[in-house]
């Protein structure tokens, strides 16, 4: 057992164990009850539901290198999520916290928030070390929603690592110095070097000139072997159990006065074991609209496609449109397209396709899935699976 783990093996009557063998290059995260709740591997991460008797009930897997990746394990109450670490600049007044009113994914998020970075190059962050295997390609991707952003920077950073410990190398490929409208969707593929054995992930907010300040949230981060293209999260909608009916890394619109309804389905399915449904079995007013939506990162003047597939039934008087809007890097509209639309039931599901090429100018861009009146009294219901966005 290394010096880290033996460390926090000495908190266990506190909080969570949490123990890395660098024979095995395993974690383990322990509730209060001393059960493994989270298992991390060099091939992913299991996770473990127990009933009320501690008998484990259901064992959930899947590909995710990056331990508590939601941020939902927390028995240590410090502000940071368990099997995070930390590191601060002297001087800097800032603050940790693991929050249930800002969340994309799941019940929390991890804030990083700093009132006061004295010098230039100081930084506050969070960080993980992982094992991958050098040469391979990887991808990244997470969601982050940026506050009160004065003379700082927020870097998603690489670091790579030999078996020895030596560090060869790191890539940056995400930056960003301005609030943002919402939660964003960051990607990035990245190949560690062939002699790498490790990477290490650091979520760094740091002063780009003197008293720089900000606030940064962030969830639902992933770090999976091989590349990935599409730019969306959770775009499949697998993930998700809120009592909003929304999955995870999705937001959601509904104007006033509608009656209707959000809901994870396992009944009509065209991809995995889910879809998302949007209902409104009354729209009053022509105009009105409820959506889900979801912000992601693009390089402006490039050509994307998108593609989905979709289920519409109980349409009156009703329109369903696929939305997209630009922003530029300072979070202002500056165009968009509606490269379909729907205003008749369909028999079953329907694929549906569109290229869009976002302004040289454009930074990040919002698709809206978007249910709304084309006259008044409207109703309607869209089941929506299977999407994806990538460059083409």
């Amino acid at each position: 057992m290394n010096k880290r783990a033996l460390c926090m093996s000495l908190f266990a009557f506190l909080s969570i164990i949490f123990v890395i063998s660098e024979a095995s290059a395993e974690k383990y995260l322990y509730d209060s009850k001393n059960q493994l709740i989270e298992l991390t591997t060099t091939y992913g991460t299991v996770k473990y539901s127990y009933d009320l008797n501690g008998n484990r009930i259901k064992t959930k897997l899947n590909n995710n290198l990056i331990s508590n990746s939601s941020f939902e394990i927390d028995q240590n109450i410090e502000g940071v999520a368990d099997g995070w670490s930390v590191h601060i600049d002297q001087g800097i007044i800032g603050k940790y916290d693991l929050t249930t009113a800002v969340v994309s994914e799941g019940k929390q998020a991890q804030m990083i928030s700093a009132s006061s970075i004295p010098k230039l190059g100081n930084a506050m962050n969070i960080w993980q070390e992982f094992s991958v295997s050098g040469g391979n390609p990887y991808n990244l991707k997470g969601k982050v929603k940026l506050e009160g952003m004065s003379r700082s920077k927020f870097s998603v950073i690489l670091f790579y690592y030999d078996s020895n410990g030596q560090m060869i190398g790191g890539i940056t490929p995400n930056e960003f110095t301005q609030n943002t409208a919402d939660w964003v969707t960051i990607n990035g593929n990245f190949a560690p070097p062939s002699n790498a054995a490790t990477v290490r992930l650091h979520l760094h907010l740091h002063a780009i000139a003197a008293n720089g300040t900000g606030t940064v949230y962030i969830d639902g981060l992933s770090a999976r072997k091989g590349e990935v293209t599409n730019l969306l999260f959770n775009s499949q909608f697998e993930d998700g159990f809120s009592n909003a009916g929304t999955a995870d890394g999705w937001s959601v619109h509904i104007d006033q006065g509608i009656i209707g309804k959000y809901d994870l389905t396992t009944a009509v399915v065209s991809e995995g074991k889910q879809a998302q449904m949007i209902s409104a079995s009354s729209i009053p007013k022509s105009g009105n609209a409820m959506n889900i939506w979801q912000e992601f990162l693009v390089s402006g003047g490039n050509p994307y496609n998108l593609k989905g597939k979709v289920k519409l039934e109980g349409m009156s008087r009703s329109k369903f449109s696929v939305i997209l809007f630009y922003y530029d890097s300072n979070g202002q509209m500056i165009g968009g397209i509606t490269p379909n639309e729907f205003t008749q039931n369909t028999a079953d599901w329907v694929t549906f396709n569109g290229n869009f090429a976002p302004p040289s100018n454009a930074a990040t861009v919002r698709i809206h899935l978007h249910l709304h009146a084309s006259a008044d009294k409207a109703s309607g219901k869209v089941y929506l699976d299977d999407f994806s966005i990538n460059r083409n």
